[in-house]
């Protein structure tokens, strides 16, 4: 711990040291680091409210793969059912871009509200025990995958 005490460029073994003493600190002591970090994560968010807003706004924009998979998961594990995390990209790397029900070419450039737009439809729906897996995926037109319901 010389080293660090001294601010130079540590060793390796005080690296590991150092690390290994924060582990055991914050296993011994988890009731109190636990509720200081609640503490300053919530200080920081009260003092800086906007700002915190827009920092979550501007990551659920770039991020709209990992905010999607969060819901499917989530609507899984309520279910009682698997998932797995894949991406629009997967699916559309591993079928293409024809939608599985009608056989047409899906428009990527429009929005997946619109009814010509992607949407990823479970073959087995969750309704009915399938699981939330790229195995149980395609794409499809947003207007055919509301057609077609949970059946």
């Amino acid at each position: 711990m010389k080293h660090l005490k001294l601010k130079d460029i540590p060793c390796d073994k005080c690296k590991l040291a150092h690390s290994e003493a924060a582990i055991k600190y914050k296993k011994n002591n988890y009731d109190k680091v636990v509720k200081q970090n609640n503490q300053s994560s919530n200080k920081y968010y009260y003092e800086n409210n906007e700002k915190a807003k827009q920092i979550r706004k501007s990551w659920k924009l770039n991020n709209k793969d990992k905010v999607r998979s969060h819901w499917r998961k989530r609507h899984a594990i309520k279910m009682g059912l698997g998932h797995e995390f894949y991406t629009e990209q997967q699916v559309i790397d591993q079928h293409g871009t024809v939608c599985h029900i009608c056989l047409k070419n899906i428009n990527l450039s429009l929005n997946r509200k619109d009814p010509m737009g992607f949407q990823i439809d479970h073959v087995i729906p969750l309704s009915k025990g399938g699981e939330d897996r790229l195995d149980n995926v395609k794409p499809s037109h947003a207007k055919c995958n509301q057609q077609k319901g949970s059946s």
